[in-house]
C-alpha cells in the first residue's frame, strides 16, 4: 500500500516522443508578442492484424511551442525531419459559440526538442 500513497501524492505529466514532422511549422504572434508554433508529428508503429499479417500504423500528434523555442522550431524544422521532443500533455476544453457543443483538444506542450536530421 505504501507505493500507492506515493503515486497519489506525486503528479506526473511527462511525454517523450520521436516522430517525423508532417509539415513545416506555422508560427504566429499573440497580441502580447509571444511567439506560438504548432505542427504535427507522425509516430509509426507495427502491429499484427487478426490474420497475423504485420501492418504499419501512423498516429498524428499535435505539438505546440512558445517563445524562443517556437521561433527556433519555425526557423529550422522542415516537413519530414525526425524530431525528438520532451513535454507534457495538455487538454483544452471550450464551448462552440455557434452550436454550444463542448469541444476538446489534446496536444503536447513541448519544453525541449532537438533537430536530428
Amino acid at each position: 500500500m505504501r507505493g500507492k500513497a506515493v503515486f497519489q501524492t506525486v503528479k506526473y505529466n511527462h511525454v517523450t516522443l520521436i516522430g517525423r514532422a508532417g509539415a513545416d511549422p506555422s508560427m504566429r504572434y499573440a497580441p502580447d508578442g509571444k511567439a506560438h508554433t504548432q505542427f504535427n508529428i507522425a509516430l509509426s508503429s507495427d502491429y499484427k492484424d487478426s490474420s497475423g499479417e504485420w501492418k504499419e500504423r501512423t498516429d498524428w500528434i499535435t505539438l505546440k511551442l512558445w517563445d524562443k523555442t517556437a521561433e527556433r522550431a519555425a526557423e529550422s524544422i522542415k516537413k519530414g525531419n525526425l524530431i525528438p521532443i520532451d513535454g507534457r500533455l495538455k487538454h483544452d476544453q471550450w464551448k462552440d459559440s455557434q452550436t454550444g457543443e463542448q469541444k476538446d483538444f489534446v496536444y503536447v506542450a513541448v519544453s525541449y526538442w532537438k533537430h536530428v536530421e
